[in-house]
């Protein structure tokens, strides 16, 4: 194995005839788990969690590939993970490690009115403690505007929702459970493990949160988080853009990747071994530097300040009729044209708004010496 490198789907080839019963649950198969949460299964698993509408994960994926036979896009989705979508899943199609997991409780939940983007499912593999995931950001534009909230240090709905998710999965699934997610995702499962209940926080294993963002300073000062604060296992790549957004004082795993700055956020380029992954000694310096820039630039605003810029940015967005990044990026050129052309359109107070953050965020970058481009690369 020396000076190979080697990833995700390789650990499902090497460990997908082993069940859970000989080789306990790991971070690896925390990843495929999160990973899957990603997948399309509306019409697939029900969102209850009554044990005769369970499918098993199998069964699940031999519907998926159908569709997929009648729509060749049914796997471009989200963003940044579509061009993995498809193997991981005929990877795991032929894992005995797998298969026979049972699926409940899908919710896939999109709110333009409230801004909320919200998905889960609870997964129960054979042999191995329940696992409760949740999704990252999709590509839908109202799940990248409820990220920017994030920024405004209120409680955004997908974690009212994820919250409530756990709690009601908790009263279903009667042993300790493990909960977890990727990107926005991982922010959830910390958030619902720390509001959750006590009674329920002791049942839980591990809250994993990989590459997911942090909180506002205040949260972490909360009881609920405390109580789980020693719980929470969080992965994230060397040029780590997501993972060190606001506040954390959680374990952070460092890992090896095969990609190059925003590419490493897709844990299919993460470097594995057997049953862990290949971890680095520290972050990438670059990655550092270009998170305290960002976050000197929101911490530089005053939260309306920052509310103001969010919703005019948005505004200019969907002005241009823009609903999603894949429709932003089909036609990158025409849709900036447009955005810049709704910008014109705003009022003097948004438009004076608007420039003076733009302005605020390259003070920023030169203020730590970054270059726009300069978020990382690959070893």
């Amino acid at each position: 194995m020396n000076n190979k490198i080697f990833n995700l789907f390789d650990y499902i080839y090497w460990r997908g005839d082993i069940p859970f019963a000989k080789q306990k649950f790991n971070p690896l198969d925390n990843i495929v788990f999160s990973m899957l949460s990603y997948l399309q299964f509306d019409n697939i698993v029900k969102p209850d969690f009554d044990k005769k509408n369970h499918v098993t994960l199998e069964e699940a994926i031999q519907e998926m590939e159908k569709r997929f036979y009648n729509d060749p896009y049914y796997f471009d989705y989200p963003v940044g993970l579509t061009e993995y979508q498809h193997d991981f899943v005929y990877a795991l199609s032929g894992a005995a490690r797998y298969k026979n997991t049972r699926l409940s409780a899908y919710i896939n939940l999109y709110d333009k009115e409230r801004e909320a983007q919200f998905s889960a499912i609870t997964f129960f593999p054979e042999g191995s403690p329940a696992y409760i995931a949740f999704r990252g950001t999709d590509s839908t534009l109202i799940g990248w505007k409820e990220d920017f909230n994030m920024a405004l240090e209120n409680v955004i709905p997908a974690q009212m929702e994820a919250k409530k998710y756990l709690q009601n999965a908790a009263c279903f699934i009667h042993k300790n459970f493990y909960t977890g997610g990727h990107s926005k995702g991982g922010n959830l499962a910390v958030y619902a493990a720390s509001e959750c209940g006590h009674k329920i926080q002791k049942r839980i294993i591990t809250v994993y949160n990989n590459d997911g963002p942090g909180f506002a300073a205040g949260f972490l000062q909360k009881e609920g988080y405390r109580m789980i604060q020693d719980r929470i296992e969080a992965y994230l790549p060397e040029s780590s853009l997501f993972g060190l957004l606001f506040e954390h004082d959680y374990k952070l795993n460092i890992v090896k990747s095969n990609a190059g700055g925003i590419a490493q956020h897709a844990p299919y380029t993460w470097l594995v071994k057997p049953d862990n992954f290949v971890y680095a000694e520290c972050l990438n310096p670059k990655a550092v530097n270009f998170n305290k820039t960002i976050m000197s630039w929101i911490y530089g605003m005053e939260i309306p300040e920052r509310e103001h810029f969010i919703e005019t940015l948005y505004s200019a967005v969907t002005q241009a009729n823009i609903n999603s990044v894949p429709e932003f990026i089909e036609n990158w050129l025409k849709n900036t044209a447009q955005i810049f052309s709704s910008i014109i359109k705003l009022d003097a107070d948004s438009k004076k708004n608007l420039v003076q953050s733009i302005v605020g965020f390259i003070t920023a970058l030169k203020k730590h010496s970054v270059s726009v481009t300069e978020t990382g690369s690959a070893n």
